[in-house]
């Protein structure tokens, strides 16, 4: 097989992106790279280039480019594993395209190496260390891919294009070819993202963009998937708490094809066979765990279960934001650098007989701190000093109640305006975004409430539109 552009889901998600590893995965690409990223020059007017994808022109480029920066060079893919370079202007997406053996054309650049000679480049957007992704041809359908990380904080910053282009020379390639790099930049090997991502502002690690395509060569049903692990078969664990979420699972499982079975807490004893050969998912919270046999949880740790007893154990526990003040303990889990992270990023957190000054200042000033039960979660026995009597805020205080809280800082928040069923109202706006390390996963679930303690009184949901054009959303508050 020959490097050449695949499409998301080819015509049924035209135009729709997603995260590059469920691409690759979903086309089952064996090794696959970014592209041109040509949306993002469409979809804001910009000189889009010349651009072929499977042998149809989309664009052709002619007169002046309205952006210096891309060049809009081009990278020509044939049928028969050649490549051919071009500066802009040098042809049209039409000349090229009437060979009937032109598979794609891009449009980024700048050329590295033509016909095994070296260019070398000036100015500014040549200048600067970035992350890079480019490709060369050796041979026809003998390539070399080299992809430079940057913008990591304590890490690589990236490389200038001429460094770039000496290392696709020093290792003897005929045409070479910078494309789209920053977080564009992105490379994967049996659906497995191999680089990392730097954020574009301030300091850790950020996530590739979303794509509708990427540069990829061989398929194979062994590349990863992240989605079902090659399970036809779905096991929901439901907790016995309330919960408006469980119900989501059912079809979007369904929709990838499994067989999906939802068991209540109780029935999970009895029900142990359906866990085998199944993807496991838990939505259980520390109560229900309690409450199985070491049986049960032998099963569970088996199917190696979504959700696994660390995570529960761990972020469904207040206490532990306590813990994370203490140098004692984070000095054996934690880089400094971690901890300071963690700690610029929690609420201060106090427990009851570790901080007794601290209690008898909130007994006496309650509109500024906020009590809530160390385990419970979905707002379940929090209150907020504002908005309980004083004589409510007293009993809270009882020895056999206080033991079981945790105390913090009441915060204020910022309130939005919102309109519920035909109503213009004033909303606090509580959500959550899902990150792991590098790999940003969306939005968790997004609520409103005229009450600063959400779900005590009403919740109303929220639609979240993720993406990087903004000035589409005007009416939209931006977060």
């Amino acid at each position: 097989e020959t490097f050449g552009s695949v499409t998301y889901g080819a015509a049924a998600f035209a135009g729709q992106q997603t995260y590059p590893e469920t691409l690759a995965q979903s086309e089952q690409l064996v090794c696959a790279i970014n592209g041109d990223y040509y949306p993002y020059r469409a979809d804001r007017g910009h000189t889009v280039g010349n651009i072929i994808r499977q042998g149809q022109v989309l664009y052709s480029a002619t007169g002046k480019r309205n952006r210096a920066y891309p060049v809009l060079d081009n990278l020509v893919l044939r049928d028969d594993g050649s490549m051919e370079v071009y500066a802009y202007g040098e042809v049209t997406a039409e000349e090229i395209a009437a060979s009937g053996t032109a598979h794609d054309m891009f449009s980024f650049g700048p050329v590295l190496v033509r016909d095994g000679e070296l260019m070398v480049y000036t100015g500014s957007h040549c200048d600067a260390d970035e992350p890079r992704m480019s490709i060369g041809m050796i041979a026809p359908g003998h390539y070399r891919i080299i992809m430079v990380e940057g913008r990591i904080s304590g890490g690589p910053a990236g490389i200038d294009l001429n460094t770039l282009a000496r290392l696709q020379y020093c290792r003897g390639v005929e045409q070479a070819f910078n494309l789209d790099g920053g977080n564009t930049a992105v490379m994967l090997f049996m659906g497995r993202k191999l680089n990392r991502t730097g954020a574009i502002a301030g300091t850790g690690l950020g996530s590739p963009r979303n794509m509708h395509e990427l540069v990829g060569v061989g398929h194979s049903e062994q590349v990863h998937t992240d989605m079902l692990e090659g399970k036809k078969k779905v096991c929901v664990l439901k907790s016995a708490d309330k919960s408006d979420s469980i119900r989501l699972y059912v079809p979007f499982y369904q929709a990838l094809g499994a067989k999906v079975t939802v068991l209540e807490a109780e029935e999970i004893e009895e029900n142990l066979g359906c866990l085998a050969n199944s993807l496991v998912v838990s939505a259980l919270n520390q109560t229900d765990i309690l409450k199985l046999s070491k049986e049960a949880i032998r099963r569970m740790i088996a199917e190696q279960f979504r959700n696994d007893f660390r995570t529960v154990f761990l972020l469904h526990d207040k206490r532990f934001f306590w813990l994370f003040a203490m140098d004692r303990f984070t000095d054996r889990c934690l880089s400094k650098r971690d901890t300071e992270f963690l700690r610029s990023h929690i609420v201060e957190t106090f427990l009851p007989g570790c901080d007794p000054a601290i209690f008898q200042d909130a007994r006496i000033h309650k509109d500024q701190y906020i009590l809530k039960h160390a385990r419970l979660g979905k707002s379940e026995k929090v209150y907020a000093g504002c908005l309980c009597e004083q004589s409510q805020w007293e009993e809270l205080f009882a020895p056999d109640v206080l033991r079981d809280m945790i105390l913090q800082p009441f915060m204020k928040q910022k309130r939005y305006p919102t309109v519920w069923n035909g109503e213009r109202l004033e909303d606090y706006v509580a959500g959550t975004i899902l990150c792991v390390d590098d790999r940003y996963f969306g939005t968790g679930l997004f609520r409103t409430s005229t009450r600063p303690v959400i779900n005590q009184t009403d919740a109303h949901k929220v639609a979240q539109v993720i993406t990087d054009q903004k000035w589409k959303f005007r009416d939209c508050h931006v977060l």
